[in-house]
């Protein structure tokens, strides 16, 4: 259940944290050579969490093998896992599951996280048809804008979640970014003094004043 897995997660991240490798290599051996679709699920939850860097642990080719299962609670556990491995392979085998199956919000994480630029259209086209999950999966996105995330999202890709990113929250790490590079006209600045994000709306006015060098006045 939800709750064992957080405890073993944490108990996972006590473990790395006092480096006892030996026990969380003990404990991902049992992945491979278990046989039952319910507990090799358990496992991979248990390494599905960010910062558990499962690939270190648990042997991709299983990973890749299990995400195609039958067995539906199976297959989504090692999406899950997936969505935190960056590797041709992961990247390739979401390629392959979107067009044989069509798009799924944990396909879509997974492709996310192994973003290459010439993946635009499809992350864009693959969003349009989430329903419901389209902003959940925008913002799989948005955390690739983050520093540290190892991951240059393109420009075009930058002015699509600028326009339809609608977490005002999420959307300050977007707009930061676009300002870093350059990319912020003085149109979306007038813009983004309107914004619900006080960050964003005082950003905007600093940017704008320097520009200008006049006084540039807000919503507060």
């Amino acid at each position: 259940n939800e709750t064992s897995t957080a405890e073993m997660r944490s108990m996972v991240r006590r473990w790395r944290k006092d480096g006892r490798t030996k026990d969380i290599e003990g404990l991902a051996s049992m992945y491979p050579r278990e046989e039952y679709p319910e507990i090799r699920a358990s496992l991979l939850e248990v390494f599905s969490a960010p910062g558990l860097q499962c690939e270190c642990y648990l042997p991709l080719d299983d990973m890749i093998r299990d995400s195609v299962s039958a067995n539906e609670k199976l297959a989504l556990s090692a999406l899950k896992a997936l969505s935190h491995v960056r590797n041709q392979r992961v990247h390739d085998m979401a390629i392959e599951k979107m067009a044989a199956e069509g798009v799924s919000y944990e396909v879509f994480n997974v492709l996310a996280f192994n973003y290459r630029e010439e993946d635009d259209a499809a992350l864009v086209a693959a969003a349009g048809r989430l329903g419901d999950m389209r902003q959940d999966a925008l913002t799989a996105l948005v955390h690739l804008v983050r520093r540290g995330s190892g991951v240059s999202l393109s420009k075009r890709m930058l002015l699509f979640l600028y326009g339809e990113v609608q977490c005002s929250h999420c959307r300050e790490a977007v707009v930061l970014e676009m300002g870093r590079r350059g990319l912020l006209t003085d149109e979306m600045l007038s813009n983004c003094l309107h914004d619900a994000n006080d960050h964003i709306r005082r950003y905007a006015s600093r940017l704008l004043k320097r520009r200008s060098g006049a006084t540039v006045v807000f919503k507060s």
